[in-house]
């Protein structure tokens, strides 16, 4: 095995700049050159057989200097070089069979990629204190420093983040796949094409093509976009089979194009043209132009592409009622789509609110108004899974999972049913029983048209979905405080 290591500092910009360089190899074949004094420098060396390159560049001194590195291996390592007032610097490293590139920044995040080939650029050199494209000089441009690197074949990347500030535990390593990977250090940025798939503790994404900016972790992804979030906690098999028995199914994303920020957990997915980004979980879904997911806080906003734009978020939700007159534990379920010009979801809160104008269609009718908030059961509230009704303990349903468990749309609230229309400010809906309870304004009672039995009006009005009885009442303002009620029940011919 042959070693060979050199350090060498830019004593005309600053002594306090250094660059050290470390090569190993079962054999390195070196070809030298002469200067116009006469003097040998080195011009290429290749390096074959466990092949690697270690680079360290240092500036300053003590508690404030800052260093970086790099390291390239493979089964061959061919390297030019590039000697500049008697410094010798990199011009250009080719490897070739299982090559490695790892990348250390000064804040400590460790980038690694491995392919079958690698070509990697280093910055120009300097000569006369002049940088060749006649900018001013840098400390830092005299150092040894990829300027870009090309891998190509079978590609895998790893970036390992730091902790920042009081955060406990260090961030996950995020990995990631393809046929080629580009980096750019004047952009900062790693472009992945070709089959891209990346992966952390959390998502798993695929895509046609990622741009990455290395320092912030940072985003974007074109092409076929597909991205699945795992459910909390379910990284082991007892987990999984915990969500599973719950019905804790991953988020699955489709999308034209993605945009990801990595401290946040925030993704915003864009549609395509006449193909809008989907959400789902299960039978729960939600399609807009463009969905807005936090993974952190487990919350959505779904609206246009362009503002003022009509209702083009469509959403389904499910919904269990128990119709009347049913046995114990008998209960339908429904679906319900709801079309809307914004959503906004909370996963905490369990409240899904559409607003700027909103349609709710089901196998009963549809309602339409202005705004409509509907809540979802709560986890403890479902029973689901085995492991529950033994141990009593807390199931998590998903992201939008679980029946509906109650309706509050306001604005202009029209509802339309097969022989009846009702019209109000505000309308209660209740799925455990199916009961609307329908409210207006003094000068605008709620109102109840039925094609047989006429018009019904009142301070409030209640009625189920399934049948043809209408309960008036004036919200218990009699003088005497005894609440009027009267019902009035057509049959049907």
């Amino acid at each position: 095995a042959v070693r060979m290591q050199e350090r060498q500092r830019a004593a005309a910009v600053s002594s306090k700049v250094w660059s050290e360089r470390n090569l190993k190899a079962d054999a390195v074949e070196l070809a030298l050159s002469a200067d116009h004094a006469g003097k040998m420098q080195l011009e290429n060396a290749t390096a074959t057989g466990n092949a690697h390159l270690a680079i360290t560049n240092r500036e300053g001194s003590g508690s404030t200097s800052k260093s970086t590195s790099s390291s390239m291996a493979g089964d061959r390592l061919t390297a030019r070089f590039m000697p500049v007032d008697g410094v010798v610097h990199l011009a250009e490293v080719r490897g070739e069979g299982h090559t490695v590139l790892r990348r250390t920044t000064a804040a400590g995040v460790v980038n690694t990629s491995s392919g079958d080939s690698l070509d990697a650029r280093f910055r120009p050199a300097i000569r006369g204190g002049v940088h060749a494209a006649g900018a001013g000089v840098t400390a830092k441009q005299t150092s040894d420093e990829i300027a870009s690197a090309v891998m190509q074949g079978h590609v895998v990347l790893t970036r390992q983040g730091v902790r920042k500030g009081n955060e406990g535990a260090p961030p996950g390593e995020a990995r990631a796949t393809a046929e080629e990977a580009v980096y750019d250090a004047k952009l900062g940025t790693t472009t992945l094409t070709g089959n891209v798939q990346v992966a952390d503790a959390g998502s798993v994404l695929w895509a046609d093509r990622v741009v990455a900016d290395q320092a912030t972790g940072n985003a974007v992804a074109d092409g076929a976009v597909k991205v699945s979030y795992l459910q909390p906690g379910s990284d082991d098999a007892d987990s999984k089979a915990r969500a599973s028995n719950a019905g804790e199914e991953p988020v699955h994303v489709l999308a034209a194009r993605a945009e990801l920020k990595h401290d946040s957990g925030v993704t915003t997915f864009y549609g395509g043209t006449g193909r809008p980004a989907r959400l789902w979980e299960e039978a729960s879904q939600v399609e807009a132009p463009v969905i807005q997911f936090d993974q952190k806080k487990k919350s959505l906003l779904a609206r246009g592409d362009e503002p003022g734009a009509g209702a083009l978020v469509h959403a389904v939700l499910t919904s269990s009622t128990k119709p009347e007159g049913a046995k114990d534990g008998a209960r339908r379920m429904s679906v319900l789509r709801v079309a809307s010009r914004e959503l906004s979801y909370s996963d905490v809160s369990r409240e899904a609110v559409f607003s700027g104008g909103v349609r709710v269609m089901s196998v009963d009718g549809k309602m339409d108004g202005q705004q409509v908030v509907v809540y979802l059961q709560p986890a403890s509230a479902q029973g689901a899974g085995k492991a529950h009704e033994k141990t009593g303990a807390s199931v998590q349903n998903g992201f939008m999972g679980g029946s509906v468990e109650r309706m509050v749309a306001s604005g202009h609230v029209v509802i339309g049913q097969p022989g009846r229309r009702a019209t109000g400010e505000q309308v209660v809906y209740t799925a455990s029983d199916g009961m609307f309870v329908l409210t207006g304004t003094a000068s605008a009672p709620p109102e109840v048209v039925d094609e047989e039995r006429g018009t019904v009006t009142g301070t409030v009005l209640r009625f189920h979905a399934g049948d043809d009885s209408v309960v008036v009442s004036n919200g218990g303002k009699t003088g005497a405080g005894e609440r009027v009620r009267t019902e009035t029940r057509v049959k049907k011919h």
